[in-house]
């Protein structure tokens, strides 16, 4: 309220990098303010605006500053004159357009997701994510209540630890709730597990921020992700109806019914003919391999299209009927892979053209079924991996040793990239970078009983083959 008694530190809130970085922009003022424009001079002030917050305030405050020289009597810099302006209403009112315009593009972009896509899939999407946010909501509640009681009790209380194993679950849902949502246009609902996903690393080693602050905030993020689920349930039920006629014209209690009487009919010994309607009974819900891919078509080119990528994606055999829930165990695993065959996989279209590919790159899915064994494998024609260059990286971030890197076989270079926190990429975005993309992967698969192998070959591209148990062979 009064700044005649403080420094010009304690007023534009520098810590010591941005006071050495205050600094030295004075310096630049004084040698350059004569042969450099006014104006360029001021955009590189470290500090332009401040976002404040009142003791008891609900609402942040924003300030903006200018800067301008004062001049002697002989045109020389006297002192610097520093203008604060407060721009609080004028951020407000923009933030609020802004908000309304992603609400607008959001809701119309949620629309689109809805009528491009088939009934069944749609309420799928809805009940595996509806189900995640309750558990990501369950959880957080149970840990905030946990750091609540240890503040209250310190320091006679019981120090209370959020595992890394705890906190890894929690990321899983937060990322799959993520690519879900980005692959059907889900874009406000994808954001806000990107957000979640930063909060996430505060509750991670070293601590910075109050563990309840971070609770709450992924809290609050949760609920409007809530919101935004209850709104996609609405508009659903305006373009498909409601009840049983969801999914296909028939009931779909109907044909359950039809399909659970026709096993437990196979069950005993009947005629082959009688066996014939019953196999078609079975198959009632059945789908062919091009649907039920559909939805990691549909990942493929949204991370494309973010990466400014072109890629087409395509299954074999796609006319192969298989029950619509075949890839649900595999769900998490399938939606990394086809994201980050994008994202690692495919080169850019300049790379490509160096390397005398075509400019659009592929992405393929096979499913096999042989030996008790199912077989599906994520295959893209990019760059390949680079054995060598993944174990220097795990070198350069101490996960293994230079001994162990000069004695390491190509197939265990190759096996660090599942090493949790493991990543090559250089920056985190929301598609990667965060390390727990493959990590996530391989506990997704394990807790199944599936097994993972990587095929890769230096500028052709990778293959991920996921093979798991067929209790019950796919019929053509």
């Amino acid at each position: 309220k009064d700044v005649s008694k403080h420094n010009i530190q304690e007023i534009l809130r520098l810590d010591q990098k941005q006071e050495r970085a205050f600094s030295s922009w004075l310096s630049l003022v004084t040698e350059k303010h004569e042969s450099q424009r006014w104006k360029k001079i001021v955009r590189l002030s470290p500090v332009q605006q401040l976002e404040l917050m009142e003791v008891g305030g609900v609402e942040p405050k924003f300030v903006e500053f200018d800067y301008q020289r004062i001049l002697d009597k002989n045109n020389k810099l006297s002192k610097l004159m520093i203008l604060a302006r407060d721009v609080t209403e004028e951020r407000r009112r923009e933030m609020e357009i802004k908000e309304q315009r992603m609400r607008h593009e959001n809701e119309m972009k949620t629309v689109l997701g809805i009528v491009n896509t088939p009934p069944e899939e749609m309420k799928e999407f809805v009940e595996d994510t509806d189900g995640r946010l309750k558990h990501l909501t369950a959880a957080l509640n149970r840990h905030l209540t946990g750091v609540n009681k240890m503040r209250e009790q310190y320091p006679d209380g019981a120090t209370y630890e959020i595992k890394k194993e705890q906190i890894d679950e929690l990321y899983r849902d937060i990322h799959t709730i993520k690519g879900n949502a980005g692959s059907y246009g889900f874009e406000l609902l994808s954001t806000i597990s990107h957000n979640l996903e930063d909060d996430l690393d505060k509750l991670r080693e070293p601590i910075e921020v109050r563990r309840d602050q971070t609770l709450r905030e992924m809290l609050e993020k949760i609920e409007k992700q809530g919101a935004l689920l209850d709104e996609i349930k609405t508009k659903m039920g305006q373009f498909f109806g409601e009840g049983e006629d969801l999914a296909v014209k028939v009931p779909l209690a109907r044909i359950q019914s039809i399909d659970e009487k026709a096993r437990k009919i196979s069950a005993r010994k009947v005629e082959p003919e009688v066996q014939q309607v019953l196999d078609e009974c079975s198959k009632l819900t059945w789908k062919q391999l091009k649907d039920i891919s559909r939805k990691y078509q549909k990942i493929v080119q949204k991370a494309g299209r973010k990466l400014g990528k072109e890629v087409e994606f395509s299954v074999e055999p796609e006319k192969l009927l298989l029950p619509p829930d075949e890839f649900i165990a595999i769900d998490e695993a399938l939606v990394h892979l086809t994201r980050n065959a994008v994202d690692h996989g495919i080169e850019s279209a300049e790379v490509r053209a160096e390397a005398g590919k075509d400019a659009v790159g592929h992405v393929r899915m096979t499913y096999a079924a042989r030996q008790g064994r199912k077989a599906i494998t994520i295959m893209d024609d990019g760059g390949g991996i680079d054995c060598n260059m993944v174990a220097a990286k795990a070198k350069e971030k101490g996960i293994i040793s230079a001994e162990q890197y000069n004695t390491m076989s190509d197939q265990e270079k190759m096996n660090l990239i599942f090493f949790p926190g493991f990543t090559t990429a250089k920056t985190v975005t929301d598609i990667s970078g965060r390390g727990f993309g493959l990590d996530i992967v391989k506990k997704s698969l394990d807790a199944v009983g599936a097994a993972l192998t990587i095929g890769t070959r230096l500028g052709q591209g990778t293959e991920f083959t996921i093979a798991i148990p067929d209790p019950c062979q796919p019929r053509k």
